[in-house]
């Protein structure tokens, strides 16, 4: 190391030894030398001294050229490594577009199907997944065509048979309603016969209870007992009749009823035979639909292999077609669709070059820069700055 930079090193040291003593000596001088509502004089004196000291160093930095020399050579060492870094990225940049115009020579090259002998490998492989992917592009195509047919023909079958059961099921109904009807008359009927019979009851027992009055006024000693007697025949006898016109309309009721049970029979007849029809045509539908179930069950099936094998080809082609684009570069097969491509990469590699120097230029400058210089220059600023805070925040405290 040269003379004048071990100076450097010791009036920078020197500086922050200063500064180290006089923070140390801060708190001790807090009390002694402040006054109420005054100048703090002890501090103040110390920030004219740090001023001194500044006005000193910087003085001989200047005069001795230590000032210029250390800041031009900073200054200079952060623009070159500021320069440096703009120039990385930018050649980043470059390469990052290259490679990408490179990348979409292989898919043009593909695309405009232009073959060269030097990736013709590549080329032919491609050219078997590409047939094999519309192969199978077909294949899920006719797939989901039968597919659709198999449900269409699955819409179509539950449809007739739905309305075969529909109709059925209406006609239950229709019989039922009837059926119902009967069965209401029937029953209405019952009611009304069970009334009369108990209407009969009351008037065979007021018959029998007039016998037992009769017999009670015969065996009696009653001078009317002829009148009373009389009488009680009388009444029976009109009971007897009501009686009797009971039993009538109990006869003519249940001929209704048997009249009406057999108007049912038929009824519920008919009613069975429609049931057995739904349950054949039921059984009809589940006949014919199952078959068709399994056929779509495996056309689905069918078509989710064939799906994911055109995924499987869709997604093993494009890292292929990338590849591809290195070599159509090195080959540079003639193609009206790929010579602009090829301009564009030429432009591109022409200006990465042209960066690529700048940035080897401005590496070499790094590179030769005196490194201890620098750093003096970093320990130069580091000091000054220091003095230069202790300076304000002991000015600070004198007048606080």
């Amino acid at each position: 190391m040269t003379k004048n930079g071990h100076s450097l090193k010791k009036v920078i040291s020197r500086i922050a030894y200063l500064s180290l003593l006089v923070s140390g000596l801060m708190g001790a001088c807090t009390t002694a030398g402040s006054t109420a509502n005054g100048v703090n004089w002890i501090f103040l004196a110390v920030a004219v001294v740090l001023v001194i000291a500044l006005g000193v160093i910087l003085g001989w930095l200047i005069k001795s050229g230590k000032f210029s020399q250390l800041s031009t050579a900073g200054i200079n060492a952060n623009k070159w490594k500021l320069e440096e870094r703009k120039l990385g990225g930018q050649k980043d940049d470059i390469q990052a577009k290259k490679e990408s115009l490179i990348s979409d020579l292989g898919k043009k090259a593909w695309t405009a199907k232009v073959l060269h002998p030097s990736y013709a490998e590549l080329y032919t492989n491609l050219e078997d997944l590409d047939a094999h992917k519309s192969a199978l592009v077909k294949e899920t195509q006719q797939l989901e065509t039968a597919l659709k047919q198999a449900e269409d023909s699955r819409t179509k079958i539950t449809s007739e048979y739905a309305k075969q059961i529909s109709d059925l099921q209406s006609l239950v109904r229709d019989v039922e309603k009837k059926l119902d009807k009967s069965r209401s008359q029937a029953s209405k009927l019952n009611k009304d016969v069970e009334k009369i019979l108990k209407e009969q009851d009351k008037l065979l027992a007021e018959i029998a209870e007039n016998q037992d009055k009769l017999a009670e006024v015969e065996a009696s000693d009653a001078p009317d007992k002829e009148a009373q007697a009389e009488a009680l025949v009388s009444r029976n006898k009109t009971l007897e009749g009501s009686v009797g016109e009971t039993r009538e309309k109990i006869a003519d009721f249940e001929r209704d009823i048997a009249k009406l049970e057999i108007e049912q029979q038929p009824f519920e007849d008919q009613i069975e035979r429609l049931s057995a029809q739904i349950s054949t045509v039921e059984g009809d539908q589940q006949e014919a639909l199952t078959p068709l179930a399994q056929r779509i069950n495996g056309l689905e099936a069918d078509l989710a292999a064939k799906k994911a094998e055109v995924e499987g080809l869709q997604e093993k082609m494009p890292p292929i077609i990338q590849n591809l684009g290195p070599l159509v570069d090195a080959a540079r097969p003639e193609s009206d669709a790929l010579s602009g491509e090829y301009q564009k990469i030429d432009q591109a590699s022409a200006s990465l070059r042209d960066l690529t120097q700048e940035h080897h230029l401005i590496k070499a400058r790094l590179d030769t820069t005196d490194k201890s210089t620098v750093r003096n220059f970093y320990l130069m600023v580091a000091g000054l700055l220091i003095l230069l805070v202790l300076i304000v925040f002991f000015f600070i405290l004198a007048f606080v």
